[in-house]
């Protein structure tokens, strides 16, 4: 668990806490150790490293950390991260939609 807090913290976990998303996230940072873990939003951020096999994401975000961030902190669009494939959404698009919403809403506050 300190490798996820430590990998996640204090950029990434910082901006999850301001969206206002409820669902279960599974984070895939492909850098150069690459790290796999699921953030459960629902007013508080829940980090977990495995799920019940009968549970599944509403989405899945890939990419590195660094890009990851730039995009929460607003620092490259959605619209960039798709196109350049550097942040990647797959999973539920009505949850990713809302998602994308709700972390555009963060940014213009």
């Amino acid at each position: 668990m300190n490798d996820l807090l430590d990998k996640l913290s204090p950029d990434i976990l910082a901006n999850f806490e301001n969206i206002d998303f409820e669902g279960l996230i599974k984070i895939e940072l492909q850098d150069d150790s690459p790290l796999t873990c699921y953030l459960e939003l629902n007013g508080k951020i829940e980090i977990k490293e495995s799920i019940a096999e009968d549970k599944y994401p509403d989405m899945i975000i890939r990419g590195q950390s660094s890009d990851l961030s730039a995009l929460l902190n607003g620092k490259m669009t959605f619209s960039d991260g798709f196109v350049s494939e550097r942040v990647s959404f797959v999973g539920d698009l009505a949850k990713i939609t809302t998602f994308k919403n709700a972390v555009q809403k963060v940014l213009k506050t």
